[in-house]
């Protein structure tokens, strides 16, 4: 899946990885904001004092299914993922190198 690092030297190496670094960066302020909008208008149930709470968890759910957020999220983490297994991969050819 990453044979394309084989034949990198250490700076294009190290060039890539900075590269990595500000997708990742970018995909984690993405996460955040859409986590931000599931759970904005679910506050106010915080005022119920424990009940509250799995209501609040009730409707981010549902709020994450019904709306294209929660497959926003999903596909933004399965990047992340990605980003981050590369990054890794280009870790271990730097140390070698």
């Amino acid at each position: 899946m990453f044979e394309k690092y084989n034949n990198f030297n250490k700076d294009e190496l190290l060039t890539s990885q900075s590269s990595i670094n500000i997708a990742l960066i970018a995909i984690r302020k993405n996460i955040k904001k859409y986590d931000k909008e599931v759970k904005r208008p679910c506050w106010w149930v915080m005022i119920i004092p424990v009940f509250g709470f799995f209501l609040f968890n009730n409707m981010v759910r549902k709020r994450k299914e019904k709306t294209g957020l929660g497959e926003k999220i999903s596909i933004a983490k399965t990047e992340e993922l990605y980003l981050e297994l590369e990054l890794k991969i280009i870790e271990k050819k730097i140390e070698t190198l």
